[in-house]
């Protein structure tokens, strides 16, 4: 009986076809269903590499931050004093630079906040309050140093900036009012005013670096008086008492054509800035410099750090990232561009100029590959 059923089922063309027709349904449904437990097993092997990938990058990062701000030789995480410049104008907030609030939120991201403590402190101006005399007290510790020592007094108070001065205007003010000076934290300015005697080996073996901040004053080219422009001045490679010529920006250009339309709208396009990014060891932990001769070059050498920090594309040698990520005190002049129409660097033109290492003597010596 079931022969002859089966019999007339496989000899029925309706019955075969549905047959047919279910027996390609169950092979679709299968393929199918091996089809998505393929695609399952491929999303999780990519998300598994993604995720190993982030945990090495992460990890990657981590290290490189405690091995350029030196917590590897702490007991615990060090919490770092970051001292910038501001203004109070009116307002409740502070009024800080674009390019330091930039230096101030890369090292927030790298440090977080509970290892950071953020201390503004008043901006340096021609005329500096007795009320600011103590202002430093704190300028001890783990610090980071943002912005120049002509706009910082904190930073100026430990590693002060030198007035080359060439301008008669000058001269003949001094000579009936007393030097210029500034008052915060008692540092007496005129100390690092030179009149035509400008000795730059001299006064950087003073402050005990290879290359800082100066103020060139000079005589305007229309009027009768004098103009500052800062600059970095290096140590020279010749014999002692030879001069090297100290390193200007480009963007000086951009600054004097901006102050004289005060309040109009500018944008100076693709600007070159220049700045330094230093790791200095003290008796009393390391200072972290962070500083642009103008606001580009303090944003440039931020982002400098942030891609150096997290191993990004830069233009460097591997030995200089081994030295500045290693435990060697460091000072590097750093060039690069600032696109102002997207506030951002131009990171393809971003370079080491110099780089001082400290050796075993605890002389700087520059490196050279």
């Amino acid at each position: 009986m079931i022969k002859m059923i089966l019999y007339e089922i496989v000899n029925n063309p309706i019955s075969s076809l549905i047959i047919s027709t279910l027996s390609l349904g169950v092979m679709i449904w299968l393929w199918r269903l091996q089809d998505k437990e393929a695609k399952d097993s491929k999303k999780i092997l990519t998300n598994t590499q993604s995720l190993t990938k982030k945990i090495e990058t992460d990890s990657e990062f981590n290290n490189n931050v405690v091995s350029f701000f030196k917590q590897n030789n702490k007991i615990s995480k060090t919490d770092y004093k970051i001292i910038y410049p501001a203004e109070y104008i009116g307002k409740p907030l502070p009024l800080i630079n674009q390019g330091d609030f930039y230096a101030i939120h890369v090292i927030s991201l790298a440090l977080g906040l509970r290892n950071i403590q953020l201390k503004d402190i008043k901006k340096i101006t021609q005329n500096c309050e007795d009320d600011d005399n103590n202002r430093c007290t704190e300028c001890e510790g783990d610090i980071i140093y943002i912005c120049s020592p002509q706009s910082n007094p904190c930073l100026d108070h430990n590693y002060p900036y030198a007035n080359k001065v060439e301008c008669k205007y000058y001269n003949e003010t001094i000579k009936t009012a007393p030097a210029p000076t500034n008052l915060c934290c008692k540092k007496e300015r005129n100390r690092y005013d030179y009149n035509h005697d400008f000795n730059s080996e001299r006064w950087l073996i003073d402050i005990g670096l290879p290359c800082w901040f100066i103020n060139h004053i000079k005589e305007s080219d229309t009027e009768n008086k004098c103009i500052s422009i800062k600059k970095i001045q290096t140590t020279p490679r010749k014999p002692p008492g030879t001069f090297q010529s100290p390193i200007k920006s480009s963007a000086d250009f951009h600054y004097e054509n901006a102050e004289k339309n005060p309040g109009e709208v500018y944008n100076a396009g693709i600007v070159s800035d220049i700045g330094i990014l230093s790791r200095i060891s003290t008796e009393n932990g390391t200072d972290i410099i962070i500083s642009g001769i103008h606001q580009y070059g303090t944003w440039i050498v931020a982002d400098f750090l942030n891609r150096l920090l997290r191993s990004k594309e830069i233009d460097m040698q591997t030995k200089e990232k081994e030295l500045m990520l290693g435990e060697h005190d460091f000072i590097a002049i750093i060039e690069g561009f600032f696109d102002s129409s997207l506030l951002d660097v131009n990171r393809d033109g971003t370079k080491i100029l110099e780089l001082w290492l400290k050796d075993a003597e605890n002389k700087w010596k520059l490196f050279d590959n």
